[in-house]
């Protein structure tokens, strides 16, 4: 059991460091798409912000089955700081939506 909740622990790192990547990629594919806002579909938003929007979207699913999974690991006694260090991609990526308006109201 001990291994396996290892195992969680490293798979919630890679959930986290992906969710991350997919966002990175989702921006950087979408510069060259155009910005020019489509009003008859959809709500409106043009094809870069949606590819930009949908991969964050995506990655955050993913950071949150990372956090999931690493909540899952820490029911297993054991270097526990060291598991919580490595969920740390995905709780970053999971909880920034979260955090981010709380923050700008405290600045």
């Amino acid at each position: 059991m001990y291994w396996a909740s290892l195992g969680a622990a490293w798979f919630s790192f890679c959930l986290g460091c992906a969710a991350f990547f997919l966002a990175i990629t989702g921006y950087s594919r979408s510069l060259p798409l155009s910005t020019t806002p489509r009003p008859n579909v959809g709500i409106g938003l043009s094809e870069a912000a949606n590819m930009s929007l949908g991969s964050a979207y995506i990655g955050w699913f993913l950071a949150a089955l990372g956090v999931f999974v690493a909540v899952a690991g820490l029911l297993v006694p054991g270097r526990r700081p060291f598991k919580i260090m490595l969920a740390l991609p995905a709780v970053v990526y999971a909880g920034a939506p979260y955090v981010a308006p709380l923050l700008k109201h405290a600045l």
